[in-house]
Protein backbone atom coordinates (compact mmCIF):
# COMPACT_ATOMS: atom_id res chain seq x y z
CA UNK A 1 0.00 0.00 0.00
CA UNK A 2 1.36 3.64 -0.83
CA UNK A 3 2.69 5.49 1.55
CA UNK A 4 0.86 9.03 1.59
CA UNK A 5 3.01 11.97 0.56
CA UNK A 6 4.30 14.91 2.45
CA UNK A 7 2.33 18.47 3.32
CA UNK A 8 4.42 21.10 3.45
CA UNK A 9 2.38 24.61 4.81
CA UNK A 10 4.22 27.64 3.86
CA UNK A 11 3.82 30.93 5.98
CA UNK A 12 3.53 33.05 2.63
CA UNK A 13 6.27 33.96 0.18
CA UNK A 14 6.03 31.08 -1.99
CA UNK A 15 7.90 31.59 -5.26
CA UNK A 16 9.93 33.71 -4.05
CA UNK A 17 13.57 33.86 -2.66
CA UNK A 18 14.10 31.85 0.37
CA UNK A 19 12.05 28.90 -0.75
CA UNK A 20 14.24 27.33 -2.59
CA UNK A 21 15.21 24.84 0.10
CA UNK A 22 11.66 23.80 1.00
CA UNK A 23 10.58 23.12 -2.58
CA UNK A 24 13.70 21.61 -3.37
CA UNK A 25 13.05 19.52 -0.64
CA UNK A 26 9.82 18.48 -1.99
CA UNK A 27 10.83 17.59 -5.27
CA UNK A 28 13.60 14.99 -3.70
CA UNK A 29 10.93 13.52 -1.73
CA UNK A 30 9.03 13.09 -4.86
CA UNK A 31 12.02 10.69 -5.98
CA UNK A 32 11.46 11.47 -9.53
CA UNK A 33 14.19 12.43 -12.07
CA UNK A 34 11.64 14.60 -14.11
CA UNK A 35 9.08 15.10 -11.04
CA UNK A 36 5.68 16.62 -12.54
CA UNK A 37 4.53 19.94 -10.59
CA UNK A 38 0.90 20.80 -10.93
CA UNK A 39 -0.36 24.47 -9.35
CA UNK A 40 -3.53 24.92 -8.35
CA UNK A 41 -4.16 29.11 -8.32
CA UNK A 42 -7.81 28.67 -6.86
CA UNK A 43 -7.40 31.27 -4.30
CA UNK A 44 -6.18 33.85 -6.63
CA UNK A 45 -8.90 36.64 -7.91
CA UNK A 46 -9.09 36.69 -11.11
CA UNK A 47 -7.17 40.05 -11.18
CA UNK A 48 -3.70 38.12 -9.72
CA UNK A 49 -4.10 35.14 -11.29
CA UNK A 50 -2.01 35.97 -14.83
CA UNK A 51 0.68 36.87 -12.24
CA UNK A 52 0.82 34.33 -10.01
CA UNK A 53 0.89 31.76 -12.75
CA UNK A 54 3.70 33.52 -14.60
CA UNK A 55 5.72 33.31 -11.23
CA UNK A 56 4.91 29.68 -10.48
CA UNK A 57 6.09 28.83 -13.78
CA UNK A 58 9.00 30.54 -13.92
CA UNK A 59 10.06 29.15 -10.21
CA UNK A 60 9.47 25.26 -10.84
CA UNK A 61 11.21 25.68 -14.27
CA UNK A 62 14.35 26.70 -12.78
CA UNK A 63 13.99 24.07 -10.01
CA UNK A 64 13.99 21.27 -12.67
CA UNK A 65 10.67 20.24 -12.53
CA UNK A 66 7.64 20.37 -15.32
CA UNK A 67 5.31 22.73 -14.05
CA UNK A 68 1.68 22.99 -15.00
CA UNK A 69 -0.49 25.68 -13.77
CA UNK A 70 -4.46 24.72 -13.78
CA UNK A 71 -6.97 27.13 -14.77
CA UNK A 72 -9.47 27.53 -11.42
CA UNK A 73 -12.44 27.78 -13.23
CA UNK A 74 -11.91 24.31 -15.00
CA UNK A 75 -10.22 22.06 -12.51
CA UNK A 76 -13.31 19.40 -13.24
CA UNK A 77 -12.32 19.75 -16.67
CA UNK A 78 -10.43 16.15 -17.93
CA UNK A 79 -6.86 17.80 -18.47
CA UNK A 80 -6.93 19.27 -15.18
CA UNK A 81 -8.31 15.70 -13.87
CA UNK A 82 -5.67 14.20 -15.98
CA UNK A 83 -2.63 16.38 -14.25
CA UNK A 84 -3.57 15.90 -11.01
CA UNK A 85 -3.96 12.33 -10.99
CA UNK A 86 -0.62 12.08 -12.53
CA UNK A 87 1.07 14.88 -10.12
CA UNK A 88 4.02 14.19 -8.28
CA UNK A 89 3.24 17.63 -6.29
CA UNK A 90 0.28 19.62 -6.07
CA UNK A 91 0.74 23.06 -5.07
CA UNK A 92 -2.21 25.70 -3.78
CA UNK A 93 -1.10 29.15 -3.95
CA UNK A 94 -2.20 31.46 -1.51
CA UNK A 95 -5.26 34.20 -1.50
CA UNK A 96 -8.13 34.15 -0.15
CA UNK A 97 -9.29 31.23 2.25
CA UNK A 98 -12.97 30.91 1.42
CA UNK A 99 -12.35 31.35 -2.17
CA UNK A 100 -9.85 28.19 -2.55
CA UNK A 101 -12.21 26.15 -0.16
CA UNK A 102 -15.36 26.99 -2.31
CA UNK A 103 -13.57 26.27 -5.40
CA UNK A 104 -11.79 22.80 -4.20
CA UNK A 105 -14.91 21.70 -1.79
CA UNK A 106 -17.96 22.05 -4.22
CA UNK A 107 -16.74 19.38 -6.93
CA UNK A 108 -14.70 16.21 -6.96
CA UNK A 109 -11.14 18.18 -7.58
CA UNK A 110 -10.57 17.72 -3.96
CA UNK A 111 -10.87 13.75 -3.18
CA UNK A 112 -8.33 13.97 -6.73
CA UNK A 113 -6.42 15.54 -4.63
CA UNK A 114 -6.53 13.75 -1.64
CA UNK A 115 -6.23 10.44 -3.81
CA UNK A 116 -3.54 11.51 -5.49
CA UNK A 117 -1.42 12.32 -2.04
CA UNK A 118 -2.48 9.13 -0.45
CA UNK A 119 -0.70 7.54 -3.44
CA UNK A 120 1.90 9.58 -2.59
CA UNK A 121 1.93 12.65 -3.78
CA UNK A 122 3.25 15.45 -2.15
CA UNK A 123 0.82 18.21 -1.24
CA UNK A 124 1.90 21.89 -0.72
CA UNK A 125 -0.23 25.19 0.51
CA UNK A 126 0.97 28.61 1.44
CA UNK A 127 -0.90 31.31 2.96
CA UNK A 128 -4.38 30.91 2.58
CA UNK A 129 -3.84 26.95 1.71
CA UNK A 130 -1.76 26.32 4.19
CA UNK A 131 -4.85 27.47 6.22
CA UNK A 132 -7.23 25.81 4.47
CA UNK A 133 -5.27 22.20 4.33
CA UNK A 134 -5.87 22.06 8.11
CA UNK A 135 -9.76 20.51 8.93
CA UNK A 136 -10.18 23.80 10.83
CA UNK A 137 -9.38 27.61 10.01
CA UNK A 138 -9.75 30.80 11.06
CA UNK A 139 -12.68 32.66 8.94
CA UNK A 140 -11.98 35.83 7.19
CA UNK A 141 -15.09 37.11 6.44
CA UNK A 142 -17.46 39.23 8.15
CA UNK A 143 -19.44 39.60 9.65
CA UNK A 144 -17.57 37.37 12.73
CA UNK A 145 -14.08 37.70 11.24
CA UNK A 146 -11.53 35.01 12.96
CA UNK A 147 -14.48 32.74 13.86
CA UNK A 148 -13.54 29.23 13.78
CA UNK A 149 -14.78 27.13 10.61
CA UNK A 150 -14.52 24.18 8.80
CA UNK A 151 -11.07 23.50 6.11
CA UNK A 152 -10.02 20.68 3.44
CA UNK A 153 -7.79 19.15 6.45
CA UNK A 154 -5.76 16.71 5.78
CA UNK A 155 -4.26 17.97 8.47
CA UNK A 156 -5.83 18.82 12.48
CA UNK A 157 -4.31 19.56 15.69
CA UNK A 158 -4.08 23.69 14.99
CA UNK A 159 -5.33 26.36 13.46
CA UNK A 160 -3.09 27.90 11.22
CA UNK A 161 -1.95 31.80 10.73
CA UNK A 162 0.18 32.48 7.91
CA UNK A 163 2.80 35.25 7.48
CA UNK A 164 3.22 35.48 11.18
CA UNK A 165 6.37 38.10 11.49
CA UNK A 166 4.63 39.70 9.50
CA UNK A 167 0.96 40.37 11.25
CA UNK A 168 2.00 39.23 15.08
CA UNK A 169 3.59 41.80 15.83
CA UNK A 170 0.69 44.18 15.61
CA UNK A 171 -2.31 42.03 15.78
CA UNK A 172 -1.48 41.20 19.29
CA UNK A 173 -2.36 37.45 18.88
CA UNK A 174 -1.05 36.38 21.92
CA UNK A 175 -4.10 38.31 24.01
CA UNK A 176 -6.34 37.10 21.45
CA UNK A 177 -5.34 33.36 21.90
CA UNK A 178 -5.42 33.44 25.65
CA UNK A 179 -8.90 35.66 25.51
CA UNK A 180 -10.53 32.93 23.08
CA UNK A 181 -8.84 29.60 24.16
CA UNK A 182 -12.37 27.76 24.87
CA UNK A 183 -13.53 28.44 21.89
CA UNK A 184 -10.54 26.68 19.91
CA UNK A 185 -11.42 23.57 22.04
CA UNK A 186 -8.04 21.80 22.08
CA UNK A 187 -6.36 23.59 18.60
CA UNK A 188 -3.20 25.06 19.15
CA UNK A 189 -2.93 28.37 16.81
CA UNK A 190 0.15 27.34 14.48
CA UNK A 191 1.66 30.67 13.46
CA UNK A 192 4.14 30.61 10.66
CA UNK A 193 6.43 33.27 9.34
CA UNK A 194 6.72 33.77 5.46
CA UNK A 195 9.24 31.94 3.16
CA UNK A 196 8.72 29.15 6.12
CA UNK A 197 6.90 26.14 6.29
CA UNK A 198 5.70 22.72 8.56
CA UNK A 199 6.07 19.94 7.04
CA UNK A 200 4.26 16.77 8.24
CA UNK A 201 5.54 13.37 6.27
CA UNK A 202 4.44 10.59 7.94
CA UNK A 203 4.69 10.75 11.91
CA UNK A 204 8.19 13.17 11.08
CA UNK A 205 6.81 16.74 11.31
CA UNK A 206 9.49 19.42 11.09
CA UNK A 207 10.39 23.46 10.23
CA UNK A 208 11.87 24.33 6.91
CA UNK A 209 12.75 27.37 5.69
CA UNK A 210 14.51 30.94 7.12
CA UNK A 211 11.77 31.65 9.66
CA UNK A 212 10.27 30.90 12.67
CA UNK A 213 6.89 28.39 13.47
CA UNK A 214 5.08 29.58 17.11
CA UNK A 215 3.10 27.44 18.65
CA UNK A 216 0.32 29.31 20.89
CA UNK A 217 -1.32 26.45 22.71
CA UNK A 218 -3.14 28.96 25.78
CA UNK A 219 -0.94 30.20 27.94
CA UNK A 220 1.82 28.03 26.62
CA UNK A 221 4.07 29.29 23.79
CA UNK A 222 6.89 27.57 21.48
CA UNK A 223 8.90 28.58 18.99
CA UNK A 224 10.95 26.25 16.34
CA UNK A 225 13.47 26.65 13.77
CA UNK A 226 14.68 24.66 10.42
CA UNK A 227 15.10 21.03 11.44
CA UNK A 228 13.06 21.29 15.15
CA UNK A 229 10.18 19.70 15.52
CA UNK A 230 6.53 20.25 15.69
CA UNK A 231 4.37 18.21 17.99
CA UNK A 232 0.47 18.07 17.80
CA UNK A 233 0.46 18.07 14.29
CA UNK A 234 -0.81 15.03 12.05
CA UNK A 235 -2.55 13.98 9.32
CA UNK A 236 -6.23 12.29 9.45
CA UNK A 237 -5.40 9.19 7.39
CA UNK A 238 -5.83 5.64 8.20
CA UNK A 239 -5.45 4.65 4.90
CA UNK A 240 -8.29 4.38 2.69
CA UNK A 241 -10.73 5.96 5.25
CA UNK A 242 -12.49 9.11 4.26
CA UNK A 243 -11.55 11.82 6.33
CA UNK A 244 -13.49 13.30 8.94
CA UNK A 245 -13.82 16.31 11.14
CA UNK A 246 -13.01 14.84 14.96
CA UNK A 247 -12.79 17.64 16.73
CA UNK A 248 -15.81 20.20 17.05
CA UNK A 249 -14.51 23.57 18.79
CA UNK A 250 -16.81 25.17 20.81
CA UNK A 251 -18.94 27.18 19.57
CA UNK A 252 -20.77 29.45 22.27
CA UNK A 253 -22.98 32.64 21.69
CA UNK A 254 -20.89 36.00 20.01
CA UNK A 255 -19.26 37.79 22.73
CA UNK A 256 -20.00 41.60 23.13
CA UNK A 257 -16.43 43.05 22.26
CA UNK A 258 -16.22 44.86 19.32
CA UNK A 259 -16.28 43.97 15.48
CA UNK A 260 -13.03 44.07 13.70
CA UNK A 261 -12.17 44.60 10.24
CA UNK A 262 -11.22 42.10 7.34
CA UNK A 263 -11.53 43.90 3.96
CA UNK A 264 -10.10 42.01 0.83
CA UNK A 265 -9.68 43.25 -2.79
CA UNK A 266 -12.86 41.78 -3.81
CA UNK A 267 -14.47 44.97 -1.75
CA UNK A 268 -15.90 42.47 1.37
CA UNK A 269 -15.85 44.58 4.32
CA UNK A 270 -16.51 45.47 8.31
CA UNK A 271 -16.72 47.91 9.92
CA UNK A 272 -12.61 48.31 11.74
CA UNK A 273 -11.51 48.84 15.62
CA UNK A 274 -9.78 51.92 15.64
CA UNK A 275 -5.85 51.20 15.07
CA UNK A 276 -6.72 47.84 12.86
CA UNK A 277 -4.11 46.58 10.98
CA UNK A 278 -3.88 46.20 7.49
CA UNK A 279 -1.66 44.34 4.92
CA UNK A 280 -1.80 43.07 1.27
CA UNK A 281 -0.32 39.39 0.84
CA UNK A 282 -0.06 37.89 -2.53
CA UNK A 283 -1.97 41.01 -3.95
CA UNK A 284 -5.24 40.23 -1.16
CA UNK A 285 -5.42 42.92 1.20
CA UNK A 286 -7.11 42.27 4.40
CA UNK A 287 -6.72 44.38 7.81
CA UNK A 288 -7.45 42.60 11.39
CA UNK A 289 -7.18 43.53 14.94
CA UNK A 290 -6.92 40.74 16.98
CA UNK A 291 -7.24 41.79 19.95
CA UNK A 292 -10.79 43.35 19.42
CA UNK A 293 -12.41 40.45 17.32
CA UNK A 294 -15.82 39.12 17.56
CA UNK A 295 -16.61 35.48 17.26
CA UNK A 296 -19.54 33.30 17.89
CA UNK A 297 -21.09 30.60 15.61
CA UNK A 298 -20.74 30.53 11.73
Amino acid sequence: MSRPGPVALLGGGEHRTGCELIDRWLLERSGRTDPRVVVVPAASSPAMLPATAALARTWWHALGASVNVLDPSALAGVAAVAALASADLIVLTGGVPDRLVGALGAGPTWEIVVDRWRDGAGLSGSSAAAMALCTWRLGLRPPRPLRIVPGLGPLEGHVVVPHFDRLVTRAGLDRWVARRQRRLDDLAVLGIDERTAVVVDGDDVRVHGVGAVTVLDGAHRSEARAGAPVTGLRALLPQGQAMSRRRTPTMPAATSAPATAVSHSNGAQVRSATGSDGTCVNGERFSTHWSSCRTGPS
